[in-house]
């Protein structure tokens, strides 16, 4: 038998007890009147163990009413059990019985008399609402819809309704500030997905604003290394100039601002015990401790990136 989605079961096993107990009894109805119903009767012990069932079947017209004939046991000369009816599987409690081995309660003519205990919760916007209640108990648990889902990302620990707002949990990088971002996340430890931080700048190094830290262009490449050249060569050209440039100790990038192409190993020959290396764009090196060049010449315009193991100031390609 199903309650309420729980199952309930008033079955007696007669052998496992040693004493008995006979009861003849009427239910009362809502009405306080004997009722006519089938009504279906549990007795239980203290460990809700069923120790004898029945049901109010027998029409006594005397009291016109249905009587109840039920056997209670037990394993105890004297014990106290609790009384449950069932009415439109709706299960009501209906106090105590005090048992005695061999004994006998109620007759025909005087029966037990069983009052259930008709209160529940009577509102009808509540979870818990039950029809067949007619006082009010204050057990009423009212509907707190949201989440109900353990395992999603938005879940409810107080909501009892589910509203169908559940959002299923995607592990991954949901700080916009790292390049792992992704616009589905929104679980996870983020230690454990975003590792890259995002670094605005130019990320061309064919441009002069070039960034070796950025990893993210924000569109200020500007100037290209042609360009550089050409607006320094007109400068020189009018104001008669050498184009001089202040070199920090490891990772530098220059470009180079002579008119005509030059031999690498000419162009620095002059601080040529500093330089560890040079690069150009297609990552072609110079490596002057090996005596290798592997650039050629200078070509105008382009860059070049050198690597020194001191600073050098006020620094013009050498003649």
């Amino acid at each position: 038998m199903l309650l309420n989605g729980q199952e309930v079961n008033w079955e007696t096993s007669p052998n496992a007890f040693e004493h008995s107990m006979s009861i003849t009894c009427v239910v009362l109805n809502q009405e306080a009147e004997y009722t006519l119903e089938n009504v279906v009767i549990g007795v239980f012990d203290s460990e809700q163990t069923c120790v004898g069932s029945g049901a109010t079947n027998t029409y006594f017209p005397p009291i016109s009413a249905n009587l109840g004939f039920i056997t209670i046991f037990g394993n105890q000369f004297q014990d106290t059990y609790t009384v449950k009816v069932l009415i439109d599987e709706v299960v009501y409690p209906a106090g105590i019985i005090a048992f005695e081995a061999n004994g006998v309660l109620g007759t025909f003519d005087a029966p037990l008399i069983i009052t259930p205990f008709f209160a529940g919760c009577t509102n009808e916007l509540a979870l818990n609402y039950n029809s067949a209640a007619l006082d009010d108990d204050g057990t009423c648990v009212l509907i707190n819809e949201g989440c109900t889902d353990p395992d999603a990302f938005n879940y409810e620990l107080s909501a009892n309704t589910n509203d169908g707002s559940c959002i299923p949990k995607y592990f991954g990088c949901y700080n916009s500030n790292y390049l792992e971002f992704n616009e589905l996340a929104n679980f996870g430890a983020q230690e454990e997905y975003c590792f890259t931080e995002i670094i605005f700048g130019c990320v061309n190094d064919c441009f002069v604003e070039y960034d070796s830290l950025a990893n993210n262009d924000n569109g200020t490449c500007l100037t290209s290394w042609k360009s550089a050249y050409l607006d320094a060569v007109t400068f020189n050209q009018e104001v008669n100039m050498i184009l001089q440039v202040d070199l920090v100790e490891n990772w530098n990038i220059i470009g180079f601002t002579k008119f005509e192409p030059i031999d690498l190993d000419t162009a620095f020959d002059c601080i040529v015990e500093k330089i560890i290396i040079v690069k150009d764009n297609s990552g072609n090196i110079f490596l002057p401790f090996y005596n290798f060049n592997g650039i050629g010449n200078l070509i105008p315009g382009m860059g070049y990136q050198i690597k020194i193991t001191d600073s050098i100031s006020s620094f013009s390609f050498c003649d």
